[in-house]
């Protein structure tokens, strides 16, 4: 549905959409799925135009039909979109910017497309333990991290 109010904008080439995992599989399938909910009456998929996750993503600081408990980001999946494999269009999502006006968050923070996201364009990221070991060589040490948020495999 043609929605005059919408703001079309340039986005990072990746984005990310948060998700609970029991949708993993069918994400994993069929892509993020452009659906009505009750924030739109229209479908479309909701992403966050930032490079590193935050605890004031959405749905952690909104969402209370789904928690029983406090969320964190080790809870939630992390669907990055390569905004490079795909030709959509993005829009901002001025009614949740205008909801966290008192965050100093950048205008297009909040973001969202009006098409299907194919699984060619999405990759899966959790937070997970971080992984460390050290290199021992010949006189020298080397120690190296790999970070707790990466891809994840299903």
């Amino acid at each position: 549905m043609f929605n005059p109010a919408r703001q079309q904008t340039k986005t990072n080439q990746f984005l990310f959409h948060v998700a609970y995992p029991f949708c993993r599989k069918s994400i994993a399938k069929e892509g993020l799925i452009a659906r009505e909910n009750t924030y739109r009456n229209y479908p479309c998929v909701y992403a966050h135009n930032d490079l590193e996750p935050k605890n004031s993503w959405f749905p952690f600081c909104f969402d209370f039909y789904y928690v029983e408990k406090y969320m964190t980001l080790y809870d939630m999946d992390f669907w990055r979109i390569d905004t490079s494999k795909i030709d959509k269009f993005w829009f901002i999502d001025c009614a949740l910017n205008r909801e966290l006006k008192n965050y100093d968050l950048k205008r297009n923070f909040y973001v969202f497309c009006e098409d299907n996201i194919a699984p060619e364009a999405i990759t899966l990221f959790r937070f997970q333990k971080e992984i460390s070991y050290e290199l021992i060589g010949n006189g020298a040490a080397h120690y190296r991290g790999i970070p707790s948020f990466r891809k994840f495999k299903i």
